[in-house]
């Protein structure tokens, strides 16, 4: 079984999006997360109507 990504990665941890919200820096990263995850949406959704 892997490891978490917070385990393998303890330096991201704080940019994840479970902790985001009580991060430093949740202005910067909560939009981000949000604009990566439309973009996922868009493209399968362009990928599978064409």
């Amino acid at each position: 079984m892997s490891a978490p990504i917070r385990a393998r990665f303890p330096g991201v941890a704080d940019v994840l999006p479970d902790l985001a919200p009580v991060s430093a820096r949740p202005l910067p990263v909560t939009p981000a997360w949000t604009l990566a995850a439309l973009a996922v949406a868009f493209v399968t959704y362009r990928h599978r109507n064409i």
